[in-house]
């Protein structure tokens, strides 16, 4: 975690807004800083800005909204941006006075936590949800961020005075070991299921029966007769392979004489079809040589025909002359002579 820049307002003895970038210069050029002034300065005063922004409390005061609002305003914030694994986070808190009057009563705390990349993105408005989110973002609640990242200004003050044999006792009073007690704990629970795991192995190894030098040879035999077996096994496997594929180009072989076959038979059927129709065509040969008789035939036919019209026609002129003589009273002797005459 690496704290970016602090940005607050009315907080104890600092009134109105305040804002230290620690990521440019000239702090961000000085690798290592101090902050330095006389008693209530303020110093203590920008770091409670920050355990206020981050997790809404402050060494000193266990009610920090009711303390730390400076006097005669009527509102008061803190505002931390930081970066984690190169996430960038931005965390607010802010306190105001009922109807905006110096002695009116102080309102509940607000936090806001934001994620700062391109565009900002509130993760949460709650402030319990907030400090839950900071505690998993940076790895550390209140306490833990304060004793090992932040130490108060006496107790560091008397770190520097002590001799050399005291430092240690000092040190851990302000850290406090207790501050351990978790990942103790936990090195604890662990310690116990490696333990149990452990011992659940060991039984499970008591529990196998080692085999002797002459049961361990004789089944070293055995495994190298099933090796054998299995290489013979292999190999037969391989054979078979080789058969079945054989066996299935005979399977196609055997399909491909049968489609020859059915294609022979319906070839053969179609010569026999076309050996009828030569035989019909040439026993029609003699029936072509009448053709010329035939066409002599229809055209006497016609002929005859046309006779026999021409002929009744005759006949009927010839009734029609009969009648004709038998109204006029004429025989067939007159007429004879009728003839000689002529």
């Amino acid at each position: 975690m690496k704290i970016l820049n602090v940005y607050f307002n009315n907080i104890n003895s600092l009134a109105g807004e305040t804002r230290i970038d620690f990521d440019k210069a000239p702090i961000a050029d000085a690798g290592v800083f101090a902050i330095t002034g006389p008693n209530g300065s303020g110093k203590t005063s920008i770091l409670d800005a920050i355990t206020l922004a981050l997790y809404g409390e402050t060494f000193r005061f266990k009610k920090p909204a009711e303390n730390v609002m400076t006097k005669n305003t009527t509102v008061c914030f803190a505002q931390v941006e930081f970066i984690v694994n190169d996430e960038k986070y931005r965390s607010s808190w802010q306190v105001k006075r009922q109807d905006a009057e110096p002695e009116g009563k102080v309102l509940a705390a607000q936090m806001q936590l934001v994620h700062v990349n391109g565009e900002d993105q509130v993760i949460e408005r709650e402030a319990h949800k907030v400090l839950a989110f900071n505690t998993e973002i940076t790895g550390m609640d209140f306490r833990r961020f304060s004793r090992s990242i932040m130490l108060a200004q006496g107790d560091f003050a008397a770190f520097l005075n002590a001799l050399d044999a005291e430092r240690l006792d000092i040190l851990e009073s302000i850290i406090s070991h207790d501050i351990y007690a978790d990942y103790k704990q936990q090195i604890h629970v662990l310690t116990k299921q490696a333990e149990q795991q452990l011992a659940s192995l060991q039984v499970r190894l008591d529990e196998i029966d080692l085999m002797s030098d002459a049961q361990r040879e004789a089944a070293e035999l055995d495994l190298a007769d099933q090796q054998l077996t299995l290489t013979e096994l292999k190999q037969e496997n391989t054979d078979l392979l080789q058969l079945q594929a054989s066996l299935q180009g005979l399977q196609k072989l055997a399909q491909s004489i049968s489609h020859l076959e059915r294609t022979q038979a319906e070839d053969q059927q179609k010569i026999i079809q076309a050996q009828t129709d030569l035989n019909t065509i040439a026993n029609s040969a003699d029936v072509l040589a009448f053709k010329p008789g035939l066409n002599s035939v229809a055209e006497k036919k016609a002929q005859i025909k046309q006779a026999q019209q021409q002929q009744a026609a005759c006949r009927e002129e010839l009734q029609q002359v009969d009648d004709k003589l038998a109204a006029a009273e004429v025989n067939e002797s007159d007429l004879s002579n009728l003839s000689r005459q002529d």
